[in-house]
């Protein structure tokens, strides 16, 4: 499929927006004073996998002239490693590995999905992309 220009613009914008917006909530979420104490539930870890897989596809979508690379991949380990930092230091937060770790795993399970998402026809890449994998 061949998408037109102003269409990869239109959707780099869009993930663009969206990847800012969802940045910005969860850093809130994750520096946010709980009610309840922090534990090791899957629904927490599962939130995280989402979080981060959302980003990489965000993130991925809003630099549209590049695959998902090392430098996307680093960046958003940082970010949840500055997350996890910042927890450290808070009082009524913690710092978890384990968090971190699934994370990671978010990223790396974007980047194995990547393959099948760009068969969608709203995630298919430029036809300049698809030529070079």
């Amino acid at each position: 499929m061949n998408l037109s220009k102003q269409t990869v613009q239109r959707r780099t914008i869009v993930s663009r927006i969206l990847f800012a917006l969802l940045i910005l909530i969860v850093t809130y979420l994750a520096l946010d004073d709980l009610s309840y104490p922090p534990t090791f539930s899957i629904s927490d870890k599962l939130n995280h996998l989402i979080a981060f897989l959302v980003l990489a596809g965000l993130l991925d979508y809003s630099i549209p002239n590049t695959h998902f690379n090392g430098k996307k991949f680093i960046f958003l380990l940082s970010y949840g490693a500055l997350l996890e930092v910042i927890q450290y230091f808070l009082p009524y937060r913690t710092f978890s590995i384990w968090d971190f770790a699934v994370d990671a795993i978010g990223v790396i399970l974007y980047t194995i999905c990547t393959p099948l998402l760009a068969k969608l026809p709203l995630l298919q890449r430029p036809s300049y992309e698809n030529s070079d994998r």
